[in-house]
């Protein structure tokens, strides 16, 4: 399945999975939300392929962080949708039916237009690049389980495992913190929309501060974009752990701040450190692990997917039951060790870059040369 095909399947999945909000049904639901789940791994996997395949070998990191910026620019746009919506809806603090009509049919909508848009895509200019002609399903998937068990891999699944996590509090528990701190003394669900814009905000100045410098960040090494972005996290997670109550992120509270009175102006503070943050690390692991398989990426793809999907679905378990104190220290935690082996995993990249043209290869391949021997790079 061309790469393409993948993402406007996977989209379609989106759209009939809203669908079931719109006349609710137990069984649709649940069914259509496993389906969900296999459609975004085909979407996700078919994207960072299609993208492989329209990158030169040093436009990586550009590509990369404009694919993420356009892409994040859907909380920005969703935010002021919501916004609008909350702002005009009767009920401030409830959601009612006919606000979850006017909700989804918009998204389902949508959801149904771009997979139209992407259906007619141009082809990729590199349309062979990762290309496994004489293949079956059955060899790619062995191809794809046996790069999912290399020991570079292994390394890059603990980066992964902190990125399903980062997702899980960022898309769930923060905005459970906000709409459960009555303290905070506002609109619950239209704080919840302005959360989200203040994220794409950050989200997009992240994306297009990476694209400028694109071929910078590949020469200065990806691990210092990590490394800012950590940082910028860790630091989103003091400031929630100060702003909000322990209880908030598990049920409606009236307790103040850990450290501080709520306070509206520190929660979309922290809408935009972790929509950087999060700009900063998809962008960086697309762009590292097109460089690294250039030849392989939808396996890498498909193995980065499953690797987060994973970790993000295992912190929906856990969650709920633990209070917003430890859910911090474990995001913490994870960060610091995530980006260790992201370093880990880039230097051996690098490494291996450097093995391929060391001097005696050269020589040996100079000599092949002058004896008019084919050779092979």
């Amino acid at each position: 399945m061309k790469p393409k095909w993948a993402m406007a399947i996977g989209t379609l999945t989106y759209a009939l999975f809203e669908v079931g909000f719109l006349c609710l049904n137990e069984i649709f639901l649940y069914s259509t939300s496993l389906l969900l789940g296999f459609g975004a791994a085909i979407l996700w996997t078919g994207q960072g392929t299609y993208l492989a395949q329209n990158c030169e070998p040093n436009d990586s990191s550009r590509n990369s962080a404009v694919l993420c910026m356009m892409g994040q620019l859907s909380s920005l746009f969703s935010g002021i949708f919501l916004l609008i919506v909350f702002q005009s809806a009767e009920s401030k603090h409830d959601i009612l039916p006919s606000t979850i009509r006017i909700l989804y049919g918009t998204f389902t909508g949508l959801s149904i237009l771009a997979a139209l848009i992407i259906v007619f895509q141009r082809t990729p200019p590199y349309e062979d690049r990762g290309k496994k002609d004489a293949r079956n399903y059955k060899e790619l998937l062995g191809s794809t389980a046996k790069l999912a068990l290399t020991k570079e891999m292994l390394i890059f699944m603990v980066s992964l495992a902190y990125s399903g996590i980062a997702v899980c509090y960022m898309s769930g528990v923060f905005p459970t913190c906000i709409s459960s701190t009555t303290k905070l003394n506002y609109n619950t669900n239209a704080l919840m929309a302005w959360s989200s814009i203040f994220s794409g905000i950050g989200q997009l100045i992240a994306g297009v501060i990476q694209g400028k410098l694109g071929n910078k960040i590949q020469q200065f090494g990806r691990e210092k974009a990590i490394l800012l972005g950590t940082i910028l996290q860790i630091l989103a997670y003091a400031l929630s752990y100060a702003n909000f109550p322990n209880d908030s992120a598990n049920m409606k509270t009236e307790k103040l701040g850990n450290l501080l009175y709520p306070n509206i102006t520190i929660a979309m503070i922290i809408s935009v450190l972790l929509g950087v943050g999060d700009s900063i690390w998809n962008a960086q692991s697309y762009s590292v692990l097109i460089d690294t398989y250039p030849d392989k990426s939808s396996e890498a793809f498909a193995v980065r997917m499953f690797y987060k999907s994973a970790m993000t679905c295992g912190a929906f378990f856990y969650t709920p039951s633990l209070q917003l104190h430890w859910q911090l220290l474990i995001l913490a935690i994870s960060a610091v060790i995530g980006t260790i082996f992201f370093v880990m995993f880039e230097k051996m990249a690098k490494r291996e870059d450097k093995v391929s043209i060391t001097p005696s290869s050269y020589n040996e391949s100079s000599k092949k040369l002058e004896s008019n021997t084919s050779f092979q790079e």
